[in-house]
């Protein structure tokens, strides 16, 4: 018996899947309501079952590799902001219909305790509070500056869930965030007061030199693929053995991540099998997947990972108790040059609390180091990245923090990558040279790499404000004068809440 689908989502999928597994797109051009959205799963993983019986074989291994992990792609971060944005849409049509449909009630007259209170709160929502800040950095349309006007929103916004603490956070700490243009966020109430706007100038690029190690460890996988999908793992690990002697890669690192993830396949198959992926916590992904390719990224940095709810020092300093699951810190404990949170699955609860704590976190240590050497150049720690990631189950997104002008900060999402779910996902087209192959195995590794040079990058400023390189000439004095400003203005203070030091959400 054939599945009736209500649109032609199963010959779409066939062709778009590898664009994000097809995801949200499939369910933005299936026009599914949140009300239709178990339709929309249902269709989608309809559509998937028909895959694995396809003629087609990178498609059918796909579907059963979907299938496998028991459709935990229905939970990725784009895919639960699509259903966020498209219930806000929901939330505001049935309240328009339930304006039309209010019973107007006889009027009592409300006690003088009341008509006070009524009065504060009128005036409140009349005139809202407009806060002002220095930074300057002016957007045609704003009335204010994009620093005082994130900061107006965050003192006039209610809080009534996660991802409205998240942006009230932001706000109050002059942090704008550039990579998350959904309903309700900084850039939409940017566009809906100013139009369309680009702020390029914000966002945040890491440029990487080429790793000849990963070119080719991918050209041994790429020329060495086995017909059989079940042989490749065993094949790409063996070929790797074979050439890693050859290979110039300091500290093993490239080879043993390259061999990690081949290898979590071939001895931890559990971990992407459908029927126990509800039975994988997420200790189990920490331990077993993102602790030994967060210790190899490390490798000879002097920059050590702290594993295990910890509080770092310059938090505690700056007054509030946030544990982290992993700080990449020195070995003195001094100060965080990145810091990370996990979680086994996606929801928009967990996400954005924990994202809240890391930003507040690493703004936290961006402060103390400014605190420390107020004199710093400027051009010196307006570049300088104070990076941090979120891990759900096996994708890593990675951010960054910068202080852009005094009393602007500025999160950004700079990438993100997910260990291959089957075999079928390692080699995919070379982005900077469509007519190339490369692998999903080099991807994760770039972006590991990156993580590390913009921690081994905030070490070498640290380390270069506690112990000077040289002595001061009269050359760099004049330069260093021409290009300072007291930057202990340009910080402010770190706010939050005592909701985000509580760690009882789970996933």
């Amino acid at each position: 018996m054939s599945t009736e689908f209500t649109w032609n989502c199963y010959n779409w999928l066939h062709e778009n899947y590898h664009e994000n597994n097809g995801l949200p797109a499939f369910f933005a051009l299936g026009k599914y309501s949140v009300l239709n959205r178990s339709t929309a799963e249902s269709e989608y993983r309809e559509s998937v079952d028909k895959g694995r019986s396809s003629d087609d074989e990178d498609f059918r291994h796909w579907s059963e590799a979907i299938a496998r992990n028991q459709f935990s792609v229905l939970n990725n971060t784009d895919v639960t902001n699509f259903w966020l944005h498209a219930s806000s849409q929901q939330a505001k049509e049935e309240q328009q219909a339930a304006y039309s449909k209010l019973v107007i009630k006889p009027y009592v007259v409300p006690s003088a305790k009341k008509r006070a209170s009524n009065a504060q709160q009128a005036n409140s929502n009349k005139h809202p509070r407009t806060i002002l800040e220095t930074d300057g950095h002016q957007i045609h349309g704003l009335d204010v500056s994009l620093g005082s006007f994130i900061a107006t929103l965050a003192h006039n916004r209610s809080i009534n869930n996660k991802k409205d603490l998240y942006y009230k956070v932001l706000g109050m700490n002059r942090i704008v965030d550039v990579g998350d243009d959904t309903e309700d966020t900084h850039l939409a109430a940017i566009q809906e007061k100013a139009g369309e706007v680009y702020l390029d100038d914000l966002r945040i690029k890491i440029d990487l030199p080429e790793n000849k190690a990963t070119k080719s460890l991918d050209h041994v996988i790429v020329h060495g693929t086995h017909k059989k999908v079940s042989k490749r793992w065993q094949t790409w690990l063996n070929a790797i053995k074979k050439i890693s002697p050859s290979i110039k890669d300091r500290h093993d690192i490239n080879v043993d991540t390259y061999q990690h993830m081949i290898k979590l396949h071939l001895y931890s198959e559990y971990l992407f099998l459908p029927h126990r992926v509800s039975n994988v916590s997420e200790t189990d992904y920490i331990v077993k997947v993102w602790g030994p390719l967060i210790e190899f990224a490390f490798r000879g940095t002097g920059i050590e990972p702290r594993w295990g709810e910890t509080i770092s020092e310059i938090t505690i300093k700056s007054g509030h108790r946030m544990k982290m699951d992993l700080r990449l810190t020195t070995a003195e404990n001094t100060v965080d040059f990145s810091t990370v949170e996990f979680a086994r699955i996606v929801t928009a609860r967990k996400y954005y609390n924990d994202k809240a704590k890391v930003v507040v976190s690493m703004k936290a240590q961006l402060n103390h180091i400014i605190k420390e050497n107020p004199s710093i150049r400027n051009r010196t720690i307006t570049k300088a990245v104070f990076p941090f990631a979120m891990v759900t189950g096996l994708e890593m997104q990675i951010f960054g923090l910068r202080l852009a002008r005094s009393g602007l900060y500025v999160v950004d999402e700079i990438s993100s990558f997910t260990v291959p779910l089957s075999a079928s996902e390692v080699i995919i087209e070379d982005p900077t040279n469509p007519q190339s192959k490369t692998t999903t195995l080099s991807k994760a590794t770039r972006d590991l790499h990156m993580l590390v040079q913009m921690c081994t990058d905030l070490k070498n400023i640290y380390d270069s404000i506690r112990v000077p390189t040289k002595k001061t000439s009269m050359k760099d004095m004049t330069t260093k004068a021409n290009d300072t400003d007291n930057m202990a203005t340009w910080i402010r203070d770190v706010w939050t809440t005592r909701e985000l030091e509580k760690d009882d959400i789970d996933d």
